[in-house]
């Protein structure tokens, strides 16, 4: 296996690490999956509303509550986004070029030929969704681990 080849995967994970990181810090990732577990308790009371035929007003502002939750959400999100984007374009088209295009690496995959930049690109998406499902896992356990059980008043 080629040197540059084992760097562009190694810069693809490190990529995908700090980005995770930095949207974590930066996005504050516990308040927006809580914001996501009121907004699904609000949208099981807006239907159990529009079932039992509640006012148009009430179901109305309970829209505009969900609507202002989910805009909430996506403030937090876009956050880290405003770090991760302009960074992943530096890396993609200034700095990968500089270090590699002289190097002749290519990679065929499914009859596809993949240069340094798209093996960048595979890299850094794959370890990044991988990092994301493994932390959502383990936060969803928390989260779980951590909710009070309901008692039934019987």
């Amino acid at each position: 296996m080629n040197i540059a080849l084992i760097e562009i995967i190694i810069a693809g994970i490190a990529y995908a690490l700090f980005s995770f990181g930095a949207q974590k810090k930066l996005a504050n990732l516990n308040k927006v999956y809580e914001i996501r577990s009121m907004m699904s308790q609000e949208q099981k009371k807006l239907m159990e509303l529009i079932k039992s035929n509640a006012p148009k007003t009430e179901i109305d502002d309970r829209q505009k509550h969900i609507m202002s939750m989910m805009s909430e959400s996506m403030k937090y999100q876009i956050k880290g986004m405003i770090v991760v984007i302009p960074l992943f374009f530096i890396i993609y088209y200034y700095l990968l070029p500089m270090g590699f295009s002289s190097s002749n690496i290519s990679i065929m995959l499914f009859s596809i030929n993949l240069n340094y930049q798209n093996i960048f690109l595979i890299t850094s998406f794959i370890f990044g969704m991988l990092i994301f499902v493994v932390y959502s896992r383990i936060a969803g356990n928390r989260a779980k681990a951590t909710q009070p059980v309901p008692q039934n008043n019987v």
